[in-house]
């Protein structure tokens, strides 16, 4: 009995697990897990390509966003924040200029930052030797060092660094220090970190020194001449993480940002900006760049973007004297084509064409002379541009021809005037006749209604008196009939 009372639980086991199904309900998508925010212009969907927290990947020329994902998400920059410390440098001191090291530059960063080592005992070395401090040994030191020299104070320096910010409309960053060593008002997010770097790579300078493998820094006059090596791997070519298409780069970490990284890259003529933020490891960091940036070259191209069909005819006047007549016309063009490279996804509709060009020309024109030029642009970004140029020749006239000319024009314009006159008399003369002509029929009119209105008047009297019935006629059945006057009876 108890055997068949364990062999019926048993068999209502089975039975109920063979009942469940034999695969999982669908599972969710990456994005449905952690409510990732993807952005995908190539392709559109949501496929997370990254392992890192947030990423941005934009077209370096035109700014345009390529890839992201969490593209707003507050996070801690770490030392990328050297990236605008380098450009507001940049742009507001020179590489010659001189800084006096010292024992405060020390002071003023936390120990366990991270530094190059000049003799606090006043060694000088030059604002360029400085960048490339900053951002090939992530010198935390130094960019107080800098802020000292441009600012007078950390404080200062940084504020300038905000107000860049401001301009620039990064929204979303707020910066405590120039070097970003941990702090919880010291935030970014990839989107601000791509819009930073577009703008920093513009500056020659900067770019020069992010992009530096090796440096040299001269001998100074406390220690002898050093060459150093960028710490940033994925442009060290001695590195396992080298990418050859990486060529300017910042790497950043602490235990609240996690690995951070941005990067320049570079493949036949595709420029392009990554951004990647709080990845699990300096091994992941480099991978997922190397993958958001092979996304971006496979799906850029060179477009034309301009077809070289623009033409536009000008007057051509010519001076003597005070006066100035037209002496002809010049055929315009620019029948040099020009092509870009654009993300894949830009149409033709987004590019736009714009014209320099006076409204007359002056001889002598020559075929060939270079009359404005033409702009291609792409949200008032510019792609290129190309001459316009003369296709014809309108020489002076001889100061005879010119007379004649002026001589003859003075006469047409005199009989235009007096045509115009005419014209106006003639006009005018109409426009009186049609309305002496208006007013006669509104008087007619006028008249007609009242004709009308006492006729009426006249009729309905006299049919009142015609169909009037007495009181006593009534009462007799007989009506009473009026007729001039009379009164008879029936």
């Amino acid at each position: 009995m108890k055997l068949n009372k364990i062999f019926s639980i048993l068999a209502t086991s089975v039975f109920l697990f063979s009942c469940l199904p034999a695969t999982p309900v669908v599972a969710e998508t990456e994005e449905q897990q952690t409510g990732d925010i993807i952005i995908n212009n190539v392709e559109g969907g949501s496929v997370n390509m990254v392992h890192s927290e947030a990423c941005m990947l934009i077209d370096a020329d035109t700014g345009e966003v390529i890839y992201a994902k969490n593209p707003d998400e507050r996070l801690y920059p770490a030392s990328i924040t050297k990236i605008l410390t380098t450009y507001v440098a940049a742009e507001n001191s020179s590489p010659t200029d001189v800084i006096t090291h010292t024992q405060a530059f020390e002071d003023a960063v936390p120990w366990d930052s991270s530094k190059y080592y000049f003799n606090v005992a006043g060694e000088t070395y030059s604002m360029d030797t400085a960048l490339h401090t900053i951002m090939m040994y992530s010198a935390n030191n130094v960019c107080v060092a800098v802020a000292n020299k441009i600012d007078g104070g950390e404080a200062k320096f940084v504020q300038r660094m905000n107000d860049t910010l401001a301009q620039w409309g990064c929204t979303n960053t707020h910066f405590v220090n120039s070097h970003g060593y941990h702090d919880e008002n010291h935030y970014t997010t990839a989107r601000d970190m791509a819009t930073i770097t577009y703008h920093a790579i513009r500056n020659e300078w900067f770019q020069n020194v992010w992009t530096s493998q090796t440096y040299v820094i001269p001998k100074s006059n406390k220690s002898p001449e050093t060459t150093i090596n960028t710490k940033v791997m994925n442009i060290n070519p001695y590195s396992n993480y080298y990418y050859e298409y990486a060529k300017g780069s910042k790497t950043g970490y602490h235990d609240h940002a996690a690995n951070t990284l941005v990067t320049y890259g570079e493949k036949n003529g595709i420029k392009l900006i990554g951004v990647i933020m709080k990845d699990s490891g300096r091994d992941m960091a480099y991978n997922d760049m190397k993958t958001i940036l092979e996304y971006g070259f496979l799906h850029c191209k060179e477009t034309e973007v301009y077809d070289g069909k623009f033409t536009k005819t000008l007057p051509v006047n010519q001076l003597m004297g005070e006066n100035t007549e037209e002496i002809g016309a010049a055929v315009l063009s620019a029948t040099t084509p020009i092509r870009h490279i654009l993300p894949d996804f830009i149409g033709a509709d987004k590019i736009k064409t714009e014209t320099d060009i006076p409204k007359t020309l002056t001889a002598p024109i020559k075929k060939g002379d270079v009359i404005g030029t033409l702009s291609v642009k792409y949200n008032d970004i510019l792609l290129g541009k190309t001459d316009i140029v003369s296709n014809s020749d309108v020489p002076l006239l001889s100061e005879a021809e010119f007379k004649k000319l002026h001589k003859e024009n003075l006469k047409k314009a005199k009989a235009g005037s007096r045509s115009e006159l005419f014209d106006i008399i003639k006009v005018a003369g109409i426009a009186v006749i049609a309305a002496i002509v208006l007013v006669c029929l509104l008087v007619a009119s006028v008249g007609s209604s009242k004709k009308k209105k006492k006729k009426y008047k006249a009729y309905s009297r006299n049919n009142y008196r015609r169909r009037k019935l007495s009181e006593g006629d009534k009462q007799n059945g007989r009506y009473t009939i009026y007729e001039k006057g009379k009164k008879s009876k029936r």
